[in-house]
């Protein structure tokens, strides 16, 4: 699949590597061209939503020090 021209970038925040490494082989089931960044901190996160520029947002739920309603107001912060 690919997404108007190029692979869709997306930016995975989760803090367990083994849950990663699940969605990214399941992703690659559904035969979905994709490149990914993973961030597992605040700071990680809101430096990979600027430099990575992602078309997806893929986040855990409860990391142990951020939320995804945290996470989901800092990107309605930066990108509008």
């Amino acid at each position: 699949m690919i997404f108007m021209g190029r692979k869709i970038k997306i930016l995975h925040l989760e803090d367990l590597k083994s849950d990663v490494e699940l969605i990214n082989r399941e992703l690659k089931r559904g035969n979905i061209d994709f490149e990914n960044a993973v961030a597992s901190d605040r700071a990680e996160f809101e430096k990979l939503l600027v430099e990575f520029s992602p078309d997806v947002i893929l986040s855990d739920h409860s990391l142990p020090a951020f939320y995804s309603i945290e996470a989901l107001a800092l990107v309605n912060k930066l990108t509008a």
